[in-house]
């Protein structure tokens, strides 16, 4: 079998920046949202992650009249707690 790709954060963050799923069409995209709070990690950006997360937080209450998935919220509390993501 191949190696799988390398997670590289700087393309992560801006190709996902960049698409529409964030600035445009489907702000429910939670799995967009944690790809870039772990790149943002994985930069030292912690505070950005936690941005991140609150991004998707307001969009996905006033899209969809719901909380984060249990995961988006998992991964939220171990950036809080300086857990490796």
């Amino acid at each position: 079998m191949g190696r799988s790709p390398r997670f590289r954060p700087r393309s992560v963050v801006r190709d996902a920046t960049s698409s529409r799923y964030v600035h445009g069409a489907d702000y429910g995209r939670e799995d967009v949202h944690r790809m870039l709070m772990r790149a943002y990690v994985r930069l030292y950006q912690p505070h950005l992650a936690i941005r991140q997360y609150k991004t998707c937080v307001r969009q996905v209450r006033a899209e969809l009249d719901v909380e984060p998935d249990p995961e988006t919220q998992r991964l939220y509390g171990l950036i809080r707690r300086r857990i490796a993501v």
